[in-house]
């Protein structure tokens, strides 16, 4: 066992505490979690340079996060010393690809159907959402071109694009539509609800009346199974609970989503503390409802940074392949090459579902930051 005296429940809460402030530069919580956690971690493992041939997807170690408490909270992913105009190698980023996981339980059974599901090799559907304007929220102005690249893409990923009204009822149609779609994508605001995680919503044109929220992605069964989920399970449980078959060895199921990736702000956040073990956040609702894969944020997103990612990503998963492995490289490919960009930090450069006459949390230094991976 690894001790990591830094580590403790005090520090943590301090580090939380210093994310939610809007006025603090997250550079030195990036540093402290790389010093005290994810240093020590990857020295441990090995993990100390760069891989010699960096465009090998096969050539990077890749580590999942299993974090707990309030170190959910914080990005471990992205700790380290990110020195301006170029890397000081001393960064997770330049050491491993990493992941996350709810559960050490829930990986492990994953892990054991993936050889199931190699790639997509034969032409589906990928649901193409974008939301420029949003009802009662500023515009994002890149939100279309981001859906309108991914449009280009497709033929290569052997994808048909799919672009379904902006209201609830029209994208959870598309998303159960048969055959199996393999890939939903989401350009617009986000909200993490505070009160009640289950209620944190993608907003749609019909958001108001009728918002498009965690229990409604979750609720889906989009893999064809049987199972029933029960709202007063936490998202946690509901997983694992959808993995016994498969940790029993029984085939995993015939058709299964392979990717949602939410391009909105918070997708990966669950906002309450006394629930921050049960993983109920957007993109672990996709996660529930049969998607193999959900790239997701953990905080506010940059609208200009959002596009620029999303463009990489699927560049570099078209590149290796679009296998299971090829995910979470290509996100950390694409956080690589955005990693030294400028962006101009302004309040209209965010997809934080604020009031359009509000004023926005500018926490958006390291814009690339909060985007993660769920997923085997």
């Amino acid at each position: 066992m690894l001790k990591l005296p830094g580590l403790t429940l005090k520090r943590v809460l301090e580090e939380v505490k210093k994310l939610e402030d809007d006025r603090v530069y997250p550079k030195k919580i990036l540093e402290w979690l790389w010093d005290d956690v994810v240093h020590p971690i990857l020295d441990e493992l090995g993990f100390r340079t760069t891989p010699p041939d960096s465009n090998d997807v096969e050539k990077w170690p890749h580590v999942w996060w299993v974090p707990v408490g309030p170190l959910t909270y914080l990005p471990l992913h992205a700790a380290g010393y990110h020195g301006a105009g170029g890397s000081t190698g001393r960064t997770a980023l330049d050491c491993i690809v990493s992941s996350y996981s709810s559960s050490i339980r829930l990986l492990i059974d994953r892990r054991r159907t993936a050889a199931a599901f190699t790639n997509l090799a034969n032409s589906q559907a990928a649901v193409l959402v974008s939301m420029p304007t949003t009802p009662g929220r500023r515009p994002l102005k890149h939100a279309a071109a981001e859906v309108a690249e991914l449009r280009e893409v497709c033929p290569s990923l052997n994808l048909t694009p799919v672009e379904p009204a902006a209201t609830k009822q029209a994208v959870l149609a598309a998303l159960k539509a048969k055959p199996c779609i393999s890939v939903f994508h989401f350009s617009g605001h986000g909200v993490s609800d505070g009160a009640e995680p289950s209620k944190s919503r993608l907003l749609l044109k019909d958001w108001k009346e009728d918002p498009l929220t965690v229990a409604d992605l979750r609720d889906q069964w989009l893999d064809g199974s049987d199972t029933s989920s029960d709202s007063t399970v936490s998202s946690a449980t509901q997983e694992e609970n959808a993995d016994t078959a498969a940790a029993a060895g029984a085939s995993p199921p015939a058709e299964q989503p392979f990717l949602a990736y939410l391009s909105a702000c918070s997708t990966g956040e669950n906002k309450v503390l006394d629930l921050i073990d049960e993983a109920i956040h957007l993109a672990n609702g996709c996660r529930l409802a049969g998607f193999r894969h959900a790239v997701g944020t953990l905080w506010p997103v940059s609208d200009a940074c959002s596009v620029d990612i999303a463009r990489e990503f699927y560049k570099a998963v078209r590149d290796a392949g679009a296998t299971d492995e090829a995910v979470a490289w290509a996100l950390h490919v694409a956080v690589r090459a955005v990693r030294y960009k400028t962006y101009t930090s302004n309040e209209s450069d965010n997809r934080a579902a604020v009031d359009a006459d509000n004023n926005t949390p500018r926490r958006y230094n390291l814009k690339w930051a909060p985007f993660l991976h769920f997923g085997v």
